[in-house]
């Protein structure tokens, strides 16, 4: 497959036909499981943020005590330095989910989105330490981006495009879903889903790609290539349905 990969033009859906028949490991409650790859029903596969925000519950819980007294949260929760969806963005997204007070809700999106550092000075991004900004999905922009389009995506489509010129990248240092360009390939998929923009469908494949390449020696990251390639291909298929 990574000479497939390697070559001129790889076609994401020829990717997967040629992992058909290999043997992925998937992570399941801490253990791995060795299982053939065609045994698995990907065609319900999809990414679920609530779903995922919530396996975080525990990380949330100091702020349950203080949701009642609105302005107290507001205070507690401008002084969380993590942003993405580790942090801030995470547990909005988990209000919304609970009919939280919305006001509140747009109050602290409008704080992160002030508290976003300026990169190549005209790119917004997450800062997590001194010296560097993350563009992924669980501790940066792409995770901030997935948080506004689970809020709100009309009333946050300017501040969700501009964001996402961040993501504008073909290759990154990680393959990873949640450190890595599967992650932002991720979004960038459901920002397609939402705008039909040409432009995100092309990036996510190119990280698709390159993610590929990386996951040649790496069986975890085999198992998350699989997991969003899987939804590019049925992206294509429905679009190629609607012509």
């Amino acid at each position: 497959m990574i000479q497939y990969l390697l070559g001129e033009n790889p076609d994401i859906e020829t990717a997967l036909y040629l992992i058909q028949n290999r043997i992925y490991a998937l992570k399941r409650s801490n253990t791995k499981q060795l299982i053939h790859i065609s045994e698995c029903n990907t065609s319900h596969l999809g990414f679920d943020l609530l779903e995922f925000v919530q396996l975080q519950e525990e990380r949330f819980s100091n702020y349950k005590e203080v949701l009642q007294d609105k302005k107290r949260f507001y205070s507690v929760l401008t002084q969380e330095k993590r942003l993405g969806l580790d942090g801030v963005m995470g547990l909005l997204v988990y209000l919304k989910s609970i009919d939280y007070d919305q006001v509140v809700i747009d109050r602290c999106i409008t704080s992160v989105l002030d508290n976003l550092v300026t990169v190549d000075n005209h790119l917004k991004g997450v800062r997590i330490s001194d010296v560097s900004v993350s563009p992924y999905l669980f501790n940066g922009t792409a995770g901030i981006i997935l948080g506004l389009m689970y809020i709100d995506f009309e009333k946050y489509y300017d501040e969700i495009i501009q964001l996402s010129k961040t993501l504008n990248m073909e290759y990154a240092q990680s393959g990873s879903f949640l450190y890595g360009m599967l992650g932002i390939a991720q979004v960038l998929l459901e920002l397609y889903t939402y705008t039909k923009q040409d432009a995100y469908l092309y990036t996510a494949r190119e990280l698709i790609i390159s993610s590929g390449i990386l996951a040649k020696s790496d069986e975890e990251l085999q198992s998350e290539y699989l997991f969003v390639a899987h939804q590019y291909s049925e992206i294509r298929k429905e679009d190629t349905a609607c012509i």
